[in-house]
Formats: C-alpha cells, sequence, structure tokens
C-alpha cells in the first residue's frame, strides 16, 4: 500500500471505521476545531453515513493554544500534559508586547467564572466580559481572550450548550464529572492515550 493510501486510511477517509462523531473523535484523539462549521464537514465526512454532523463536542485549548474537539475522558489527562506549554507560551506573547497579566487577575477572574457559571449555566464570551467589567476586571478583547484561555488550560472551564449560533462556556467539572487521572502520564510524550503513550492516530504516517 502506497503512503498516500495509508494516510487516507489513518484519516478514515477512505474506508471509515465509526458511525458516531464521539468515536471517531476519541479515535483520532483530537480533531482541529477552531472554525466549528468547518469541523462539522471534517467530522461527517469520516464516518461511515456522511453528512453535516451536529457535533455534540467538547472544544477546549489543549496542547496548543487553539481549539480542538476531544472526547470527555480524555480531557483531562490531554490538559495535564500540555497546560504548562500552553500557558507558557501566551506568557511569553503577552510579556514581549507589554501585555502581562498578574495572577491575581487570573485568580480574581477564575472566581467570577466559578461564580456566574454554576448550576450548569452556558454563558458567551460577551456575557461573561460583561460579569468581569462589573467585577472590575479589564474586558477587552484581549483580556476576554487571555482570561478564558488561562481558564480552560486550568481546567475551569470548557465549550458549553451553542446559544444559536454563539458559542458559550461551561464549568468543565460539571459537563464532565471528575474522574481519577491514569496512575502513569509520561510528561515527554506527546499524548497520554489509555494506559499507553502514543500519537493520535490521524498523525501516525503509516
Amino acid at each position: 500500500m502506497r503512503i498516500p493510501e495509508i494516510r487516507l486510511q489513518n484519516q478514515q477517509l477512505s474506508t471509515p471505521l465509526f458511525g458516531h462523531p464521539k468515536e471517531l473523535i476519541s479515535w483520532m484523539g483530537a480533531m482541529q476545531a477552531q472554525d466549528y462549521t468547518m469541523v462539522k464537514w471534517a467530522v461527517g465526512m469520516r464516518l461511515k453515513s456522511p453528512g453535516i454532523q451536529a457535533v455534540e463536542k467538547l472544544r477546549t485549548h489543549v496542547m496548543r493554544p487553539t481549539w480542538p474537539l476531544v472526547a470527555a475522558e480524555d480531557i483531562r489527562w490531554m490538559l495535564k500534559l500540555s497546560a504548562q506549554r500552553i500557558k507558557s507560551a501566551n506568557d511569553s506573547y503577552a510579556k514581549g508586547h507589554g501585555l502581562e497579566i498578574t495572577e491575581q487577575q487570573y485568580d480574581r477572574s477564575h472566581t467570577v467564572l466559578g461564580n456566574i457559571l454554576s448550576g450548569k449555566r452556558s454563558l458567551t464570551k460577551q456575557e461573561i466580559a460583561e460579569h468581569f467589567e462589573r467585577s472590575g476586571l479589564l474586558a477587552d478583547n484581549y483580556h476576554m481572550t487571555r482570561f478564558m484561555s488561562r481558564a480552560e488550560v486550568e481546567g475551569i472551564v470548557c465549550s458549553g450548550e451553542c446559544h444559536g449560533r454563539q458559542h458559550t462556556y461551561a464549568l468543565l467539572d460539571e459537563r464532565v464529572p471528575p474522574t481519577p487521572l491514569p496512575q502513569r502520564i509520561f510528561p515527554n510524550s506527546f499524548l497520554y492515550k489509555r494506559n499507553s503513550a502514543v500519537c493520535p492516530q490521524d498523525h501516525r504516517p503509516f
């Protein structure tokens, strides 16, 4: 089998193995989801019955400062492996542009998020910004992006229920009840999945 054929197979494009989005995302490890409209196509074309899929997803900043889809059971160990690297990248960018946010400000934002989202509430970024402003936090686009990204990598929030076409945030612990992490996580591996260090299936060359 030639490499292009192997890649199409591993990408679940030539011979799909799964019939449900959750199964596919779990097998892949993660799927890029910065544009939710496009990721519905990406998921749908990789299923046994192709079509645009309304993906029941968890979308959060994990592995790098972009949004992938991940399976609920994988989100916490992925965050444990990648959170510090994402925080360091964001902090380095902020420091280089004179846009640093103090840890005290992050702590305050986390407290506000816990208060306004508790009870399985889902709020848009704009709605959260209004609460931040009332709490005395800066809530311009830059600060909101940094506050929400930090809250995601800290495992405080993740994607919530969509309000029409608007994306929302919800408390991770209310969306995905905490479960014990695997006993061993290999800090130098790209990903740890189901008690073994592996690379996501869609990134395997062969």
